[in-house]
């Protein structure tokens, strides 16, 4: 675990979107975000305030921008972006410093 980083994206979805519906389109996001070089693993969270909170631990910090770029413009993700609230969206990277589990 040298200079693991964890990107952690906050975000509400767009209105009318349901949790079902935002979680179906999560699944090719899914595929392409294992896809990438550096992706280590993925949790995706809901409270109960109606926010998400997605946390994704990669190998450095350049593959974090690096996908996060790429997914962008894939194709296949571009139906889970719209799901989400682009305004409410607050994104950061961490340096990982411990990790149990």
């Amino acid at each position: 675990m040298h200079d693991h980083v964890i990107e952690i994206v906050k975000f509400k979805l767009a209105a009318g979107v349901s949790p079902e519906s935002f979680l179906a389109s999560v699944s090719a996001s899914n595929t392409f975000v294992k896809s990438c070089k550096g992706f280590i693993s993925r949790r995706l969270s809901h409270n109960e305030d109606g926010s998400w909170l997605e946390h994704i631990e990669w190998e450095t910090m350049g593959d974090a921008q690096a996908a996060s770029e790429a997914l962008m413009a894939e194709a296949s993700c571009q139906p889970m972006m719209a799901a989400i609230d682009i305004q409410s969206v607050k994104m950061s990277h961490n340096q990982l410093k411990i990790s149990v589990g």
